[in-house]
């Protein structure tokens, strides 16, 4: 699977490695971005006491907690929000939109950056 964002300059490689109805794994295979080879994307599900879903996520096998972690952990609780968001009103909000020609990329709230 090759998932592109608009704004990545090439796709990610991810392969599957489990696929269950309560348990969702891929791995990073591409050289890009070089931090993510060989990490691991995983998404469990389980019930919860209200009657209904706890979404458990993990991005681990990292290399080191340098360079790029920081910014891929927040942008992973970003979307995290948009998803939780979505599901609970409805509300689409995507992340990753092409900012219009004239945008540039500091001036697009779709890409958002972490905190200094």
């Amino acid at each position: 699977m090759k998932p592109n964002f608009p704004i990545a300059p090439m796709p990610f490689e991810l392969t599957v490695e489990k696929v269950e109805p309560t348990d969702i794994a891929w791995r990073s295979v591409g050289e890009f971005p070089p931090p993510w080879k060989d990490t691991t994307i995983k998404w469990t599900l389980t019930a919860n006491d209200a009657g209904g879903t706890r979404v458990h996520f993990d991005h681990d096998d990292w290399a080191t907690d340098e360079g790029m972690f920081a910014m891929t952990a927040y942008t992973w609780g970003q979307l995290l929000g948009v998803l939780k968001n979505y599901l609970e009103a409805g509300v689409s909000q995507p992340m990753f939109v092409k900012a219009p020609a004239s945008a540039s990329t500091t001036d697009s709230p779709n890409q958002r950056q972490p905190p200094a």
